[in-house]
Parts: C-alpha cells; structure tokens; sequence
C-alpha cells in the first residue's frame, strides 16, 4: 500500500492544520509534527516510514533544513499555501516561493503543492499541484445548540498584516448593538488604540487552547474575518460550521451569504452597519442565518476534500 507522508509545525495554525488534515486522505498515511529546529529527528523519523510520497510544509523549517530534501526516500514536494496578494503583502512568502520555484527547476523536488487555484493556473506546471485546504475533522463537529443571548462579537485569528485588524476595530468602535467585545490577543499599540476608539467592554481572551476553542466560540455571537487577503480562511470555516456567523470581506469568495459580506473592508461605516444589522436579527431569522452558515461552510471544505482526492490520486497512479 502506498504511503503520503505530511510534515509541518507543532502550532495552532491553519498551516499547519492543511498539513495534518491532508494525512486523513489516504488509509496508509501519517503526519508529523516538527519542534526541533535542526532535522536529524525528523529525517530518522521520515526514512524510518518510507513514504512513497513526503509534503513537507513551506516555511522557515524546510528552508534552513533543504539540505535534507535528496535524503527523503520517494517523491518529495513542498506545501505553500499563501495567494500572490498575501505573498506580496507579508514579503516573506514571496521571497520563500521564489526558492521553492527554483528548487523545483533544479529537481531538488518533485512538486510544488499550492493552495491557491489562481497560482496554479498562472504558473501552467504539471509538477505544481493545487492542494486546497481541507478538513475531516471539523466534519464530525457538532454545530451549536443554543444561541447566545449576549451580542459578543470577536476577532480571533493570528492578527497577521493581511488580517486588517486596524480597519475591523474601527468598525466595532462606530457598532451600537455590541454589548461585549472579545480579541485573543494582540500587540500593545493596537490596545492602545481600542482604548483611544472608546471600544466598550473589551475581553482579551488572549490563548485560547486547541481544547477550549469550540466552547468559547460558540458564545459569540458574530466573527470577524475583514481581511485584505486570504487563501482559504479555516477560522471562518470553523466558526460558519458550527453556526456561529463570520462577517468576511470578498476576500473569502466561498462565504456567499450576502449577508454576511463587506464589500470595503477599510469602510469603517460600512463595517459598523453590517455588524449592526447582524445583531438586530430577531431569534427565528438568526437561527436561519446560522443554519446557512452550515450549509456553507459544509459545501465549500467537501468540495476541497473533493478536489485534493482527485489530485493526490492522479501523482500516486503515476
């Protein structure tokens, strides 16, 4: 039986959730977690498994770490996961596809796997791959069962320069429905200027662990995910699957509840208003709201789940 082998970061991210959530495709599959900053763990653990296919993530570990690439038995290939306008934006990333394009022109590895579907149609390579984000997991979650009677509305994300944190707390300080305000976090400039927005009855929950976030997030009563960039957005799908509204800006194309959409998301007003109205729904046209946020979010990851079957199949027939 042929073997997919996943590596990645031990964190929370969405990242790192891509990966592991890819070791669920196939029955002979495994992913491992990566905490050490050299490699000799990782490399024994790898050629100890012998995969026949190996998707390592895309980031600072693998660059430092390359050197280990011609000693991974079968195929190997690399996950980037950022759009061109979230590479451009946080400069790194840009700089991190231009090596992985060129590892691949020297045959250093096999594939370049994308989650972008607009990369992997520019870039017009066999060898590069689209792989977007999926979930098994979150499939078996179990949605809500009651809806909050407090209007809390909360950011919580990684707070990264595509996020644009700025413009969303300047939205909730012009809201008059929000009657709690929840952040996980966040630098000391951006608290210093919640206070100067006069934003009211402000929570930072700071860490909320893997454990506890399920629990947490269903006592909010709207998300907010106003990027300027986003590749699939797994915080808004994990909130949207459990019934818990994600206000989005157009960045996150598969949220296709008018709704819930900001079409400025540096509007501050406009921020204001959606939010407003969101949390004017009565109880019986909120809970339609959160079933479609379901329906949505549950359409969207098993066309994903779909798509990455499809490609992974097609390289493990080759």
């Amino acid at each position: 039986m042929k073997m997919l082998l996943t590596v990645g970061p031990d964190n929370d991210t969405g990242f790192r959730k891509h990966l592991e959530e890819l070791s669920y495709l196939m029955k002979s599959s495994q992913f491992i977690k990566v905490k050490e900053k050299g490699a000799k763990q990782t490399i024994h653990k790898i050629q100890k498994l012998k995969p026949n296919l190996t998707i390592i993530g895309g980031r600072n570990w693998i660059i430092r770490n390359n050197n280990i690439l011609d000693k991974i038995p079968g195929k190997v290939g690399v996950l980037y996961c950022s759009p061109l306008g979230q590479a451009e934006i946080s400069n790194g990333e840009l700089k991190n596809l231009s090596i992985y394009l060129e590892w691949l022109d020297k045959k250093k590895i096999d594939y370049l796997f994308v989650g972008s579907e607009a990369l992997a149609n520019s870039l017009k390579r066999k060898d590069i791959v689209y792989l977007p984000a999926l979930s098994f997991s979150d499939l078996k979650v179990r949605p809500r069962a009651k809806i909050p009677h407090k209007n809390i509305v909360a950011i919580l994300n990684d707070k990264a320069v595509h996020k644009n944190i700025l413009n969303t707390l300047a939205g909730v300080s012009l809201s008059r429905n929000i009657e709690e305000f929840w952040i996980n976090g966040a630098r000391e400039e951006y608290f210093d200027l919640m206070k100067r927005f006069r934003i009211k009855n402000l929570k930072s929950r700071g860490y909320i662990p893997r454990k506890d976030f399920y629990n947490e997030l269903k006592k909010v009563k709207l998300l907010l995910q106003l990027s300027f960039s986003e590749g699939f957005s797994y915080s808004t799908f994990e909130a949207m699957n459990v019934g818990v509204p994600v206000l989005t800006s157009r960045t996150i194309p598969w949220n296709t509840i008018p709704l819930l959409k900001v079409n400025n998301c540096e509007d501050h007003e406009e921020i204001a208003k959606k939010i407003d109205k969101i949390l004017s729904l009565n109880q019986k046209e909120y809970a339609h709201l959160s079933r479609n946020c379901i329906k949505v979010a549950k359409k969207a990851i098993e066309k994903n789940n779909s798509v990455c079957q499809k490609n992974l199949k097609k390289l493990f027939q080759l």
